[in-house]
């Protein structure tokens, strides 16, 4: 498998997982917690794989680069999002959460089909 192909495999997974997430969210979150924890546990060790293939994926240092910065932008988001709600604190019905639920996952999805893109035309 090449490392295109591997990043695209780690990409799908952290997709999968994240699709997860949602879908707990949209359930009695309260019996879910301690799944939301462990989920999110989870879509950090993806991120870190997904770290380790940037290399191998992309050919250029430009390429690279332009990986690192969207990585980071996503990260970012995701990081902000769970150091503000801790899990204990998530309330699906206060307006703060919402929105930075909703930065959490346009970044997501905006990293994700980055990715993609970029592994089309590189």
């Amino acid at each position: 498998m090449t490392g295109r192909e591997k990043l695209l495999s780690a990409i799908g997974v952290l997709e999968a997982s994240l699709a997860q997430a949602v879908k707990l969210g949209d359930r009695d979150f309260n019996e879910h917690r301690r799944e939301v924890i462990q989920l999110r546990r989870i879509i950090l060790a993806h991120n870190s794989t997904i770290d380790s293939l940037c290399d191998e994926a992309f050919g250029t240092p430009e390429a690279r680069l332009a990986f690192r910065r969207e990585f980071s932008e996503m990260r970012s988001a995701m990081a902000f999002h769970q150091a503000s709600w801790p899990v204990v604190s998530i309330d699906f019905e206060n307006p703060d959460y919402v929105a930075s639920l909703n930065i959490m996952r346009t970044a997501n999805r905006k990293f994700i089909a980055w990715v993609r893109t970029a592994l089309k035309t590189a």
